[in-house]
């Protein structure tokens, strides 16, 4: 992480290597972490720098030790939490876990939010900074689903070195963080309530700052506190995705069962399909869905719109598109919009359209 980010930008990067202190019992090393804390607040007083300058990142239990650190150091500039540890901290006081009065800003990525039992979720899924952000839900990550195996490992097997192997969700969030150092505008998040709402596209689009950057470039929002924001990702590397609304009128001969995708093209490239809907196609009804792309393409040139009936349909109906908006997210614009019908007889069980 600190190779990627002397990329961008010329600072100073620490690793604090605590293995010693952390691969032991659970238990121990949640305690630990106390001293660990002092030790890096410690180092913060005598590095030289204004403590306003500084930036701590930790993951997991390695979040409430930065917290530690931040308790002990007045004025500290930042701290992130990475999936901060929940066993022993979840629903606990603010003065022994990660929370917003331990630096000027505080923020915070959740990836591992489900219960410690039974579900063997290691991190917190209450919101512990100013800004809190819960990346597809904060709970399962796209690409982690769990085996039967990682369930019943215990906590200590796992912290002291099986956590590659059963505790995916966990680790994305340091690998999302490395991430939106050189992608940040692949990692908006979007404030809302739950994260149902943010699938159904109740939270599209950004109101004029109220969405903000998960990972390195949060500290450049400005709004106000104590905000959940939700995102989606990709299930693999890259992680960012874009979000727009694509919103599609459809006409055909007849209302017939069916499912139509569609994908946006630029000049020089283009996403691959998305599917907006599946079910009863009706003739005249508009359909929309944000859907998460893996390019920002900008101003799109043109969409293509395909549609198949699954089915032999003796009747050989035809569907088409007679208007298709796409918006954008991050500034509410409409970056493509036609109103000229694509309607034409096909004769084939499978339907392609532009």
């Amino acid at each position: 992480m600190c190779k990627t980010m002397l990329t961008v930008e010329d600072v100073n990067c620490i690793c604090v290597d605590w293995k010693t202190g952390g691969r032991t019992l659970y238990t121990q090393a949640a305690n630990n972490i106390r001293v660990v804390g002092a030790q890096v607040a410690e180092l913060v007083d005598n590095f030289g720098q204004s403590p306003d300058n500084v930036h701590l990142i930790g993951h997991s239990l390695g979040a409430h030790c930065a917290g530690e650190a931040g308790r002990r150091t007045p004025g500290l500039g930042r701290i992130t939490g990475l999936d901060p540890a929940e066993p022993y901290f979840q629903g606990c006081p603010e003065l022994v876990r990660l929370d917003p009065s331990d630096a000027r800003f505080v923020d915070a990525i959740h990836t591992d939010g489900l219960p410690m039992v039974p579900y063997l979720g290691f991190g917190m899924s209450d919101p512990v900074g100013h800004v809190d952000f819960y990346p597809n839900g904060g709970d399962e990550m796209p690409g982690c689903d769990k085996n039967l195996i990682s369930q019943i490992v215990d906590i200590d097997g796992i912290w002291e070195g099986t956590r590659d192997f059963a505790a995916c969700n966990h680790l994305r969030a340091y690998k999302y963080y490395s991430d939106t150092i050189v992608t940040p505008s692949g990692f908006l998040g979007y404030p809302c309530n739950n994260n149902k709402l943010f699938q159904s596209g109740d939270c599209f689009p950004c109101a004029d700052g109220a969405c903000a950057t998960m990972g390195h470039f949060a500290d450049t929002y400005k709004g106000s506190s104590n905000q959940k924001f939700f995102l989606n990702t990709a299930d693999s590397k890259p992680y960012p995705r874009w979000r727009y609304k694509v919103t599609v009128t459809i006409d055909g001969s007849r209302t017939n069962t069916g499912y139509f995708n569609v994908a946006l093209y630029t000049s020089s490239e283009n996403t691959r399909q998305y599917q907006i809907y599946s079910g009863t196609m009706t003739p005249g009804k508009t359909y929309e869905l944000p859907i998460d792309v893996e390019k920002d393409v900008g101003d799109v040139t043109y969409v293509k719109f395909l549609w198949n009936n699954n089915v032999i349909n003796p009747l050989l109906p035809t569907f088409g598109a007679t208007q298709i908006t796409v918006q954008r997210g991050r500034d509410r614009r409409s970056v493509y919009k036609t109103t000229k019908c694509f309607c034409v007889d096909v004769k084939l069980l499978t339907k392609q359209k532009l």
